[in-house]
């Protein structure tokens, strides 16, 4: 990050993950947070993670999350390789 701060001449960047990248973006700003400072905001896709321990209220929506998931993933097909769907289309 620094690296690239120094390359663009920008303080701060905008991070995108997906699935691994998100997780060793999450590993790095809990066991870096001085790195937290360069960050105007992390987007992730796909994270490897888990609300299990969550104390946010927002727990209480996991439940209807998940329900809602599964079926507009069986009713729109989403999810499968090559639709509308996985490209941003819709």
């Amino acid at each position: 990050m620094q690296a690239h701060c120094r390359l663009t001449g920008h303080d701060k960047i905008h991070y995108i993950g997906h699935g691994m990248g998100a997780t060793a973006f999450f590993v790095m700003a809990d066991e870096r947070p001085e790195y937290n400072e360069l960050t105007i905001m992390a987007n992730m896709m796909g994270p490897v993670a888990s609300t299990e321990h969550i104390n946010s209220p927002i727990r209480y929506l996991k439940p209807l999350v998940k329900a809602m998931h599964v079926s507009d993933c069986t009713v729109l097909g989403m999810g499968a390789m090559g639709t509308p769907w996985n490209f941003g289309i819709f």
